[in-house]
């Protein structure tokens, strides 16, 4: 099991964008720290349009791409969910899994996603 000295975590206390509290409910796809693919229901704990943190319970792998697919309100929008590209910039533990820190690869407006008819 990785120590907590083998991750990296965020050292800056500003943030250069505005970000979001919202907690949105994702599927996350990647491979875990072993090697290994997994596929979890996570959420996000704030979002920028640039990035996001999230909590899994699965430990990725550093530095990897992660596939995120939120959940709609809407259960019958659920095939036509569109799927985002982010890269682990840092990992840290906390309570019940880990805090992984992601940068968006491409356009990836998660609240835009989550609630498009909230949107102008």
């Amino acid at each position: 099991m990785p120590s907590p000295s083998d991750f990296r975590s965020p050292r800056r206390a500003t943030r250069r964008e505005p970000r979001s509290v919202a907690e949105l409910p994702l599927t996350v796809c990647g491979f875990r720290a072993d090697g290994r693919l997994f596929c979890e229901v996570g959420t996000t704990r704030n979002v920028s349009p640039s990035g996001c943190r999230l909590h899994l319970r699965t430990l990725p792998q550093a530095d990897t791409t992660l596939a995120l697919r939120v959940i709609p309100e809407n259960t019958s929008a659920v095939q036509s969910a569109r799927q985002f590209l982010f890269q682990v910039v840092w990992l840290e533990p906390e309570e019940g899994g880990w805090a992984i820190g992601a940068q968006a690869l491409g356009d990836a407006d998660l609240h835009r996603a989550a609630f498009p008819s909230r949107m102008g």
